[in-house]
């Protein structure tokens, strides 16, 4: 009878702070499994180990035991556990967005997230901007820039693999109020407003926009209904009676954007 009390050895074990078995593993097996988790655990008799089937991610968490030989001191022992479920195939919804700079805000959602999130844009990683707002697998960019633009990348990975999903996001800006420069095939002419008669007169409208803006020209005769919609004017063996006011006028059609710029250009001799 001293020598089977002795041997009396008591088992609990705990997911967390929530008991999952509790009993006697010594002398006699009494360890009983909680109802609510009798399908899924079980207790090895002789080792008293915790057997768990049927794996699924809310099994996480810490684990403990304690064994308590009557008459010493208890064992305690605990591991933490976590379950993966497997990457898959890792899409980004939308795939592709249009939006206009500064308007609103886009929504990238990254799914399956069966892990850690990481998001790239153009192969770098997405630093800290509090225009960006990120959760799980959800990324959200406030009143988006042009600088904004480009291929956006969600991977996903854990200890058993990793997958990524792509997206592009194209941001429509401009047109900005237009330049105007001067060139002239002939060297003598002063870079300008000057050019000499019978030189070929190139004038570029410049008009930072995405799409292209397009652009058309008011020329200094008010007759000339050749005017080309090209950011290029080319003036050939210009004449006296061209000199005057140029104007390029810029329009962006997806935002809806215009704007007008002009130059003087003088034709001596």
């Amino acid at each position: 009878r001293m020598v089977a009390f002795l041997l009396q050895i008591a088992i609990i074990w705990r997911r967390n702070a929530t008991i999952l078995a509790i009993g006697n593993l010594r002398p006699n097996f009494t360890v009983k499994v909680d109802p609510s988790f009798q399908s899924q655990f079980s207790v090895d008799p002789v080792h008293g180990n915790l057997n768990i089937s049927d794996l699924r991610t809310v099994d996480s968490g810490i684990y403990s035991v304690e064994i308590f030989p009557l008459g010493s001191i208890a064992q305690k022992g605990n591991i933490t556990m976590k379950v993966y479920e497997e990457v898959g195939n890792v899409s980004v919804v939308p795939p592709s967005a249009e939006v206009i700079e500064g308007n609103g805000l886009v929504a990238f959602n990254c799914t399956p997230v069966h892990g850690f999130v990481s998001w790239t844009k153009d192969g770098h990683r997405l630093g800290d901007n509090p225009r960006y707002v990120r959760s799980s697998g959800y990324l959200q960019i406030r009143d988006p820039l042009r600088t904004d633009a480009g291929v956006y990348s969600c991977t996903i990975s854990n200890p058993f693999g990793n997958a990524t999903g792509t997206a592009n996001l194209t941001v429509y800006y401009g047109p900005e109020t237009p330049t105007i420069t001067a060139s002239s095939s002939e060297q003598d002419s002063s870079a300008g407003s000057f050019v000499l008669v019978n030189s070929t007169v190139n004038l570029t409208c410049l008009a930072p926009s995405n799409p292209p803006a397009k652009i058309y020209w008011n020329v200094a005769d008010n007759m000339d209904r050749d005017v080309p919609s090209s950011p290029v004017l080319q003036l050939r063996r210009v004449q006296l009676n061209q000199g005057g006011v140029y104007s390029c006028l810029a329009i962006n059609q997806k935002t809806g954007l215009q704007f007008r710029n002009s130059r003087r250009i003088n034709v001596v001799r």
